[in-house]
């Protein structure tokens, strides 16, 4: 734990320095040296022995057949698990983790002001529900960055190109097929002031809070049905991730840093 602390605090503070002329490369250091740590993970996760068990198996054909038959895992990890079997599972890992945290550069690059680099690279790193989970969630981290190559479109308004990508991430994770809704953001018209993020958080923290007591049945009947099956072991995991409130404590914290230096701008 130690040195993950110690890479995240080294990548803050690269990405801080690209503010200056002198570091204005800052940020892309602060990638490769993220990238290049968690390339080189093994046994990291509670998912790794699983992935790998069933990338030392990868038969395409027969992947595609158990992959409808059991709901194991998604045709399009299948293909992948097959494709780099010549270069060995942890050539694959490698591969991932490059072109992942490419995305996560470049969305940063693209859409997060120079001043405000390093407060994007804490939150992905220390934030623990971000980069150490999502380096044990091989599946979900690649949907969740392939849908992130298409917020471009999405502010285009180009939903269909948008909507093809939602469906390339879901052959990675079907839960991924719940972002086709935000594919049509683009044509909505949003400012957002002091005031009304405040009122969409408070409303936010309303909903954390009470949609277990009221829509808990309906969650446990659906995640129940068979064609769920594969996701019921995560049900006991996110009580426990849950029940600490350390997420919201993280949030709120988050929130009113940037109430804060927004009041001080302006």
């Amino acid at each position: 734990m130690f040195v993950i602390i110690l890479i995240s605090s080294l990548a803050v503070l690269l990405a801080w320095l690209s503010r200056f002329e002198k570091f204005k490369y800052g940020l892309e250091l602060s990638f490769i040296l993220l990238a290049f740590f968690m390339s080189i993970r093994y046994n990291f996760g509670n998912d790794y022995v699983g992935y790998l068990d069933y990338f030392k198996n990868a038969s395409l054909f027969a992947n595609f057949k158990n992959s409808i038959q059991s709901n194991q895992f998604e045709i399009g990890w299948n293909l992948l698990s097959y494709l780099f079997r010549p270069i060995g599972f942890f050539g694959m890992i490698i591969f991932l983790t490059i072109f992942e945290y490419f995305v996560i550069y470049r969305f940063i690059k693209r859409y997060v002001p120079v001043e405000w680099y390093w407060f994007a690279v804490f939150i992905f790193t220390f934030n623990v529900a971000h980069m150490l989970i999502c380096a044990s969630m091989m599946r979900q981290f690649l949907a969740m960055c392939i849908f992130l190559l298409s917020v471009d479109f999405i502010i285009q308004k180009k939903w269909i190109i948008s909507i093809l990508f939602v469906l390339l991430a879901s052959s990675f994770h079907t839960s991924a097929i719940i972002l086709i809704p935000f594919c049509f953001i683009g044509f909505l018209k949003i400012t957002l002031t002091s005031k009304k993020v405040i009122i969409w958080f408070s409303v936010y923290i309303l909903i954390y809070f009470f949609a277990t007591y009221f829509l808990s049945d309906l969650y446990y009947k659906i995640i129940s049905l068979e064609q769920f099956e594969k996701y019921q072991y995560y049900l006991n995991q996110a009580k426990i991730v849950n029940g600490s409130g350390l997420g919201i404590i993280f949030c709120l914290i988050m929130f009113f840093f940037v109430l804060y230096t927004q009041k001080n701008q302006n």
